[in-house]
């Protein structure tokens, strides 16, 4: 829920294949480039905040 409180939508491998448990799904189908490099900025801003978390 942390990427889509902040305006990002992402899905779990396994929506596509049941066995995936180590994967995202990213559509950039209907966005601008801009859009897209904000939401991976996000993504990525996300993740490190999440790592830092689990490190304490």
């Amino acid at each position: 829920m942390v990427c889509l409180d902040r305006g990002v939508l992402i899905h779990p491998g396994y929506l596509y294949n049941r066995l995936d448990q180590e994967h995202i799904r990213l559509s950039y189908a209907y966005c601008t480039p801009e859009q897209m490099e904000e939401g991976l900025s996000i993504l990525a801003d996300t993740v490190r905040e999440l790592l830092t978390s689990l490190e304490k």
